[in-house]
């Protein structure tokens, strides 16, 4: 087990010549990958930068980021990744809260930049356009490609990712250097890579999925592939051009997909592997991309876990609709009221252990100690686990309705009225009700040809699921989400209760 910084080192001395970062027409192996970082790295240490110093970086998913990372990794220092796609009032308290000394970012961020409050030592400007800025480019001149040596201890943080913020503020994840590397042996348990694997860089750098990402492909031995812009026609035609053998699409971008692929009839043939996770996935896409030859792997984890816990794939339809077993640690399903472990079929909350787990929130130790508990990492997710040990998600425990003493998922709901024409997305939450405790109202996005009544919904509902698992409709122009998709439902509960 070795600090982040020596997976890229050891690739670099194993194979120097591989292709590590591409991007538009910049090709870098994994010898020049090794030398820049170690310049970057060098150049920090001028700065006077020491161990366990923030640095922050508003850049975009682009090879950039990856040399910043692993400069950041090999001084010891921590990372802050920020998520672009939030409004400057969310990136200021986040950079509050996490107090960079530096702060490395691109021009197109600029506006947001000069927004922020708080004081910054150093804000260094990476790249213009595609090209990288003058005075950062001039690193890669004045200083040297030698290693810097810094000596790390694997339980220091690497990185502070922010959660997505559903239900209110986002917390600074601090994940070690020994997370990710475990979190690494773990996927590689489960997608057994090839040598010299393809993989598009479809996952934003600033999600914990982004950030284990750059740090596996050293032991992976992949080649990462950045895309300009994340768009279903781009990302097909990057998947010919470059010979793309894996990619990770969120469900969203899976739907926006298919009608490509039905359409056209044309083959990918290099492609082999798809994996997709952060939401549900449905199970008919799951057997559409299947039927069309292209696997689809479904993962469930959570920043805290260092990206996945477990991992399905697709040549266990058996099993569609769970999201695969264990990869390492423990985990186990207990009842949230008692703590009690609870056995196979029954629903209850995920708990998860392992090496995987994060140390803790930064600067919060309250949030910690409610979800840290001896070792285990309450996830709030509620699920249960078939006799074969096949994990099955259900909902948020957060987002659970409790009406008239029954329980009410709304993920089960959700996914019955997204199965009606016309809907584009929905979202069920309880509002209070003086004799129920709470009722099941749905927020539903219609599209605007869409003749859908209050009453379609109803019907459709009450004809699949018992009547008190959706007692209300209510049609809605767009749903509250954050920066990274997710549906806010506190947002919705708020608005609710201000009627």
């Amino acid at each position: 087990m070795y600090p982040v910084g020596e997976f890229l080192r050891r690739r670099a001395d194993f194979s120097p010549n591989l292709e590590a970062l591409v991007s538009n027409e910049t090709r870098i192996t994994y010898r020049e990958y090794n030398h820049r970082v170690n310049q970057v790295a060098h150049y920090l240490l001028s700065e006077g930068v020491e161990k366990g110093e923030r640095i922050a970086v508003l850049c975009a998913t682009d090879h950039p980021f990856c040399t910043l990372f692993y400069a950041i990794a090999k001084v010891g220092a921590i990372l802050v990744p920020i998520n672009y796609r939030l409004t400057s009032t969310e990136i200021d308290w986040m950079v509050e809260s996490s107090k960079p000394r530096f702060l490395f970012y691109d021009e197109a961020f600029s506006n947001i930049v000069d927004s922020l409050s708080t004081d910054i030592e150093k804000k260094i400007k990476v790249s213009i356009g595609d090209e990288l800025d003058p005075s950062f480019g001039q690193i890669f001149t004045f200083y040297p490609d030698t290693e810097p040596y810094i000596e790390i201890d694997m339980e220091e943080t690497c990185v502070i990712t922010f959660t997505s913020g559903t239900t209110g503020k986002p917390k600074g994840v601090c994940t070690t250097h020994a997370n990710l590397y475990h979190a690494t042996i773990a996927s590689m348990l489960a997608t057994q890579p090839a040598y010299g694997n393809r993989q598009l860089a479809s996952a934003p750098l600033f999600h914990i999925s982004g950030v284990c990402t750059i740090s596996a492909a050293p032991l992976f031995a992949s080649t990462l592939v950045f895309i300009p812009h994340i768009h279903p026609a781009y990302i097909l035609d990057m998947v010919e051009k470059e010979n793309i053998n894996t990619l990770f699409a969120a469900p969203s971008l899976l739907h926006l997909m298919l009608p490509r692929l039905l359409k056209s009839g044309q083959d990918f043939p290099s492609l082999k592997e798809i994996y997709s996770g952060g939401s549900p996935v449905p199970e008919s896409l799951i057997k559409q991309f299947d039927a069309l030859g292209y696997p689809l792997n479904v993962g469930y984890g959570a920043t805290e876990c260092t990206g996945g816990v477990t991992f399905w794939q697709s040549r266990d339809m058996d099993h569609i609709g769970s999201v695969g077993k264990l990869l390492v640690g423990e985990i186990k399903i207990i009842d949230p009221e008692t703590n009690q472990e609870l056995p196979p079929g029954l629903i209850g909350e995920i708990v998860v252990k392992g090496p995987f787990v994060f140390k803790g929130y930064w600067n919060d130790f309250e949030a910690t100690r409610n979800v840290l508990k001896k070792g285990w990492f309450h996830t709030g997710d509620a699920g249960k686990i078939d006799e074969e040990g096949y994990l099955y998600i259900v909902d948020r425990y957060k987002d659970m309705i409790a009406t008239s003493g029954e329980k009410v998922f709304p993920a089960e709901v959700e996914a019955v009225i997204n199965q009606l024409d016309g809907v584009v997305e929905a979202a069920v939450i309880g509002v209070p009700d003086p004799v129920w405790s709470e009722l099941a109202r749905a927020y539903v996005v219609k599209a605007p040809e869409s003749d859908l009544t209050e009453t379609d919904v109803l019907e459709h509902c009450h004809s699949r699921l018992a009547k008190y698992k959706l007692t209300q409709v209510q049609f809605i122009d767009q749903l509250p989400k954050n920066g990274m998709g997710k549906v806010l439902k506190y947002a919705l509960r708020k608005q609710a209760r201000q009627e």
